[in-house]
């Protein structure tokens, strides 16, 4: 607040200044006291005649690019984000990120569904997009609607169960070109997903600590590096900033994986391979878990799988409570007669 006489004036005047807009005005009265009376009814109009801030507004479009630019391009799995934020841009690109509302969610959700997505496909997009909405309030002060994400996220069926053989690894590896097959042999020893593979650069490598830096979905983490690991390292070529080339290498790997006949395969199954491996190997949870760079072993259950002959195997292992086989009197069925 602020009151003041003019040379030449009797009365005291009144100045507010309010988010850019001033007023100046004669309180007619020469008493400071009820000048200052005057002022504070001044400035309760002007604020009520300003009204409330706006709130900056963006568009899904602009929304979900500059959530990449600050966010998106910089996670493990930014391939990933990148294609999810263009089918949501695809889909409701135009729409004020203020008026998506679950009617839109739901737009979303028809649309992949319509594109052959599954529930976990349906799922990874809404993933993305309440990050970008979440974003637009927390950090960019822009509205966004109430959205009910529980009625909209799909329920997903049970982990699936794929590995390959060391025998499907080796003829999926001599189907590939070698830049890919590169790659797919560093998945297979160190579990890593795709994008903290093909996001490795030569600069993350440590050969004399024999470890690796990844960047993976909670932050960065190390990765030993075994004998097998080093030798791929040792057959790719230092030319570029990043350690594996990734030109055509859905193509390359989508071919391969169909002319060997490996069916319901995907790069990610790399990893739930190398996890299976460990384990067949001896390998306790805890070591698989801390290769996966799992906080916790549960995370961990879901890919080390068994198979069946390893599960018949332990059984035969088990001590035996029973009487020898040749003293055991075979139990007759009803229809057998008796001799």
């Amino acid at each position: 607040m602020s009151v003041f006489k003019r040379a030449g004036s009797p009365y005291y005047y009144s100045e507010i200044v309010h988010r850019g807009l001033r007023s100046v005005r004669s309180t007619k009265t020469s008493s400071r006291r009820e000048a200052e009376a005057f002022d504070r009814e001044h400035k309760k109009q002007i604020v009520a005649k300003a009204g409330k801030p706006k709130r900056p507004s963006l568009t899904v479009d602009e929304a979900c690019g500059r959530y990449w630019i600050e966010k998106g391009q910089h996670l493990g799995w930014a391939e990933h984000v990148g294609r999810h934020l263009k089918w949501i841009v695809a889909t409701v690109g135009t729409l004020p990120i203020a008026a998506v509302d679950n009617v839109a969610v739901g737009t979303i959700v028809d649309s992949r569904r319509d594109a052959g997505a599954g529930a976990a496909g349906v799922n990874r997009t809404l993933a993305v997009l309440r990050q970008v909405m979440g974003r637009c309030q927390k950090a960019w002060g822009v509205e966004v609607q109430h959205i009910d994400w529980k009625a909209h996220f799909q329920k997903e069926p049970k982990g699936r169960v794929r590995w390959l053989t060391p025998a499907e690894a080796q003829r999926l590896c001599e189907a590939l070109p070698e830049h890919v097959r590169l790659a797919v042999e560093w998945s297979l020893y160190t579990g890593t997903r795709k994008g903290e593979t093909y996001g490795l650069r030569w600069s993350d490598v440590d050969l004399e600590r024999g470890q690796v830096s990844v960047r993976g979905k909670t932050g960065p983490r190390s990765v030993w590096l075994s004998a097998e690991a080093r030798a791929v390292l040792s057959r790719c070529s230092r030319r570029g900033l990043f350690v594996f080339d990734r030109t055509n290498h859905r193509k390359h790997f989508a071919k391969a994986v169909e002319n060997t006949g490996l069916v319901d395969f995907h790069w990610h199954d790399l990893r739930h391979t190398h996890a299976t491996w460990l384990r067949q190997g001896g390998a306790p949870l805890e070591i698989v878990a801390r290769s996966l760079g799992h906080s916790t072993i549960q995370v961990t259950q879901r890919y080390a799988h068994v198979d069946d002959q390893e599960v018949k195997d332990a059984l035969r292992n088990l001590p035996s409570l029973t009487p020898s086989a040749t003293n055991v009197v075979p139990i007759k069925s009803r229809a057998q007669k008796p001799k």
